[in-house]
């Protein structure tokens, strides 16, 4: 299985490329990403670098994405799903400036996905990682979580558009954190403040309302498998855990 993955530097995005590149089932993972992946992250199976001190891996290609609204003709086929973990919020700027990275990028590659090539019954996947408490009335106060409301709207949508070709899957985690597994995470990932309320209060914030990025990424690798199954395919932070303990 072939799988486009965004967001990789992010917390949870490389927790989802980890756990994609552990699983025998996935063949190749294509990052796509605005810059080599950093020297820090380290990648599962004693992985090389390469010249520039980026982690290599034999099923990982790196592709640098200078724009995430423009995609060559045949970047994105031969794919049999997406995982989407690339968002973020900058609080001094507008909520439309905010909503070119969380809702245009994705509206971009939707559009540039090649799904008249693909057969029926066969969906090409997406995965979307959202969060708890996302908007689709995009009526509530918080700005965040109207644009990522929006932006959920917009891919189910354009799944009711291409029903046999496309499946959406949306994710809602509550709180996560930076791997303890691999203790460079943090500090590349958080801020030395955050670093603090991590380790001070991680552990309580998570078993309230969290998954932990190993689980996070052990879910989305399930729903770009098709592994999940309801519509629409929602799904909130609570149910992914009750999900997982099922198949444990």
């Amino acid at each position: 299985m072939r799988v486009l993955l965004t967001g990789v530097t992010g917390v949870c995005g490389l927790n989802v490329l980890r756990t994609l590149l552990e699983d025998p089932s996935i063949t190749h993972v294509t990052a796509l990403s605005r810059r080599p992946l950093p020297s820090w992250i380290v990648l599962p199976g004693g992985t090389s670098t390469s010249p520039d001190g980026s982690p290599t891996h034999p099923k990982l290609n790196t592709v640098i994405q200078p724009s995430f609204q423009d995609y060559s003709p045949d970047q994105l086929k031969g794919y049999d799903g997406c995982i989407w973990a690339l968002g973020r919020w900058n609080p001094t700027s507008s909520e439309e400036e905010n909503a070119v990275v969380n809702v245009d990028y994705v509206d971009k590659f939707l559009q540039a996905l090649p799904l008249d090539t693909r057969p029926p019954g066969n969906p090409f996947r997406f995965v979307f990682v959202s969060t708890i408490g996302a908007d689709p009335k995009e009526k509530g106060h918080m700005a965040y979580l109207r644009i990522k409301g929006r932006a959920e709207n917009h891919i189910l949508s354009f799944e009711e558009q291409h029903e046999d070709t496309f499946k959406a899957y949306i994710l809602r985690p509550g709180a996560f954190f930076p791997s303890s597994k691999y203790p460079k995470d943090a500090s590349h990932q958080r801020s030395a403040v955050e670093g603090v309320i991590n380790t001070i209060f991680g552990g309580v914030i998570r078993a309230a309302m969290g998954l932990t990025t190993e689980e996070l990424g052990a879910f989305a690798m399930g729903a770009v498998k098709g592994k999940w199954d309801k519509q629409p395919a929602v799904y909130e932070n609570g149910e992914m855990k009750r999900l997982l303990r099922s198949v444990q």
